[in-house]
């Protein structure tokens, strides 16, 4: 076609297209919010942001896709830290949380929600980083704006 043979690499890329292919084992569906609730604890993150945070603690709503993450210091926060956020759901929602999923730091297989949450979080963050040359200890800020654009449910709510 007339079109030159060079291949053009680009780092940000390819580290946003790397993945792992999906664990097919989900079966139940939920109906309303608040039926099944996925978290996950990630860290410690080296090095420690800026704030002195080394964990974060994401909180996926399997019905509405809404993704929460508390930034922690240290990973015993991570109780205090789910309960404030379970009651203010609860308060939102008017109902109470009727399952909560994670993997208790053993399989994370069993997490896919919390995971792949997770995993777009950490993937937009590390392409921020890598575009701007920023420091890696901005991890915390920048996975603020990573995040941003997917906390909010990535399909219409049905009435």
């Amino acid at each position: 076609m007339g079109l030159p043979s060079d291949t053009f690499n680009c780092q940000t890329c390819d580290l946003k297209k790397a993945h792992i292919l999906p664990f097919k084992d989900h079966v139940e569906h939920v109906h309303l919010p608040l039926d099944c609730v996925h978290l996950d604890l990630v860290g410690p993150i080296a090095p420690p942001s800026v704030s002195t945070y080394q964990y974060f603690l994401t909180i996926v709503n399997e019905f509405t896709s809404f993704k929460i993450t508390c930034f922690l210091k240290n990973k015993s926060d991570a109780f205090d830290k789910f309960i404030h956020q379970k009651i203010s759901m609860e308060n939102l929602h008017d109902r109470t949380l009727k399952k909560l999923v994670s993997d208790r730091g053993e399989t994370p297989k069993h997490n896919g929600f919390a995971k792949r949450a997770n995993q777009s979080i950490l993937l937009k963050t590390r392409c921020i980083l890598n575009n701007t040359n920023f420091p890696k200890s901005l991890l915390g800020r920048s996975s603020l704006n990573g995040y941003d654009p997917v906390k909010h449910p990535s399909y219409p709510i049905q009435d």
